[in-house]
Formats: C-alpha cells, structure tokens, sequence
C-alpha cells in the first residue's frame, strides 16, 4: 500500500497536528449535473461572496501555514474557476497542486494552459464508457464525451512530456463512480484506458444508485476474467484497483474506528464561502444544502485566520465532539471505502504493528 502518513508518525501518536494538505472548493459552478450531487442547487443559494473562494486572500491564508505541502482544487469544476490562474500564481512555490475535475475546461480555463510541472495529480471524472451513459449520469451533453476523453488523453501526454513516462503517468487517474447505471461498462472503460496507458480506478456510490450484491458479483467475475489476458493483467495491478475490487468487492477488508481518524491532524477543507472543516464528507460536499452542518466547522477564512482557525484546541474539539462512530457521516466513511479510508487503514497499521526486534 502507498504511504500517506508515515513521515508524521512522531506527531500522530501523540495527537498534535501537522496541517500539509489542505482542500479548497473553489466554486460551486460546474458543466454537468450529476444525478448522485446537488451542486447545482448550492450554486444557486450561495451568491456573493460566499459562491466562490476570494483567490488572494484564500492564496494568503494558505501561504502563512508552515508545513503545508499541497492544494487540492475542487468544486464545481474548478475550471470554472474564473480567477484559477490568479489563485494558482499566488500560491507558494514550494506547494504543488492537485485537481479533481469533469473533463471539460472552457474558454476561460484551458487544461493546456495550467502549470502542470507543479501538480501532483489531476483526477477526471469519467462515470461511463459510452457518451448515453456518461450523459446520463453526469447530466452532460453526449456530444460533449468525446471533449473530456480527449483532454484526458492530452493531459496525460504532457504529463509524461514533462516528468517522464512513468512519473507522469502517476500523476493522473480517471475515477469512475460505479453505481448500478454504469456497473457494466467499468470493465469496458478499464480495457480503454489501458489501451491509452492511462491509470484509472472505480469508486462506489454508496448513497444513489446503489450497486446490488448480484451487480457485484457479476462485476467481480468479469474483472478477473480481464485480469487473465496477456499484459493487461500486470497493467491493472500497478495503474488500477482492479486487483481490491476483484478480492473485496465494495467492502473493506477492517472496519476502522472512526474516534481515531487521523485525517484532522494532516489535512483540512476550505468551503466556497470561506467556512473551514475536517473534510469533504464532514462538508457534506454532495448532499442537499439543508444538510449542510456549520457546527462542524472550525470556523471562517474570513473572520480569522487559518493559522488560528487550525489551533490544536479547534481541531481538538471538533474531533472529541463530532468525530466518532455514533456520527452516521464518519461511520460511512470509515466502513466504505471512502478516499479517506486509506489514510486512516495506514494509520491503524501503524498503532498496530509488530514492535522491532534486531
């Protein structure tokens, strides 16, 4: 398993935090409507400042923590993000970059036009193999299919122009939520991106569409059926999950405990309207705006700085209080395999493992 955490291990034992990745949801505007997230409804209820991220004061406030090592963007799109290369520019040097995005840039943003030599990874969403599909899913035009695919492709060779074939090709991945719309065509969309040596992972939905135990199955036999031919076999253990889905399905193979989450001691997420949280699950990122819970924020960008927002007695208090297992949103995230159970699997295996004897 590729390591997260074990650098901080010194202060994760003994609960101090060290903030090096933080999140920012730049704006809540995007060029799909997926049928699994509400963004478009937050996108109309949060005007003014609260619908996007001020890029130099976020910039700044991001710039005054020590240790941090890297920015994720996300949103909405952000490239729909009218002042990403503003923001981009006004970032440390020293910090790299990290995006998810749809796929589809416009005339304001243009993948070509990002600084790719300072990020770390882009992320396409791409739910399914076939224009009808993807469309329906990511409530996007069929005809707009074609453009996403061929700017992952483009993204991936200057990657690799930049950093080298196999550097490059770490840096991106497409991620395909697999949900009972699209089960059918992961298979065919692992084979394409092989074919292009383009890394991709499936993620499940676990809250629309939801995958039956048949669906699964069905999925499994597929996979290991693929995994058997000449060379893609290899491919798939090195630049996919292929190899977890087939062992585990949609299940984890412990079922951590939420009380010992580490990720409030390494990372952080800044909302649109400044409002700071743990992260994306605790934001509530796709869920109704009603269900959005401000208690769990550790306060504004707006009204504080970062650096005091992200006080061991902030993240302390939050973790005490909200982060555990009678929270129904920590339990999801523990007991799926969420992009944050990773971290907290590394972790587990830290506090667990065997002592050293010479």
């Amino acid at each position: 398993m590729k390591s997260y955490i074990t650098m901080y291990e010194d202060e994760i034992k003994v609960r101090i935090p060290r903030i090096v990745s933080i999140q920012t949801n730049l704006t809540n505007v995007c060029p799909q409507h997926c049928i699994m997230c509400n963004k478009p409804e937050w996108a109309k209820i949060q005007t003014g400042r609260n619908a996007a991220l001020d890029p130099i004061h976020t910039a700044n406030e991001l710039n005054s923590m020590p240790d941090l090592e890297t920015v994720v963007l996300s949103g909405g799109d952000p490239m729909n993000y009218k002042h990403l290369q503003e923001y981009l520019n006004a970032i440390r040097e020293d910090i790299s970059f990290g995006m998810f995005t749809t796929g589809l840039d416009n005339h304001t943003n243009r993948y070509s036009d990002l600084p790719l030599e300072r990020f770390g990874y882009i992320r396409f969403s791409i739910d399914g193999n076939t224009p009808e599909t993807w469309a329906k899913i990511r409530g996007s035009s069929e005809r707009a299919y074609d453009i996403a695919w061929n700017n992952v492709i483009a993204v991936a060779g200057k990657f690799k122009q930049i950093f080298g074939n196999l550097l490059g090709k770490e840096k991106i991945r497409v991620q395909y939520t697999i949900q009972s719309e699209n089960i059918r065509e992961f298979p065919d969309m692992v084979d394409k991106c092989f074919r292009h040596d383009i890394p991709i992972y499936g993620y499940w939905v676990h809250d629309y569409n939801v995958v039956s135990e048949e669906q699964v199955k069905e999925l499994r036999f597929i996979l290991n059926t693929m995994i058997t031919r000449p060379g893609i076999g290899k491919w798939c253990q090195q630049w996919t999950n292929v190899y977890d889905i087939v062992e585990t399905g949609d299940s984890v193979p412990i079922i951590l405990d939420a009380s010992k989450c580490v990720i409030p001691l390494v990372h952080a997420f800044i909302d649109t309207d400044g409002s700071v949280f743990t992260c994306c699950y605790l934001v509530g990122d796709n869920l109704p705006f009603d269900k959005r819970d401000l208690s769990l924020s550790y306060g504004n960008i707006y009204e504080k700085h970062l650096q005091e927002i992200l006080s061991k007695e902030s993240i302390e208090k939050i973790s005490v209080s909200r982060i555990n297992n009678d929270n129904p949103i920590c339990k999801s995230c523990i007991s799926a395999k969420s992009r944050y159970y990773k971290v907290n699997l590394e972790a587990h295996n830290m506090r667990y493992r065997r002592p050293t004897f010479l």
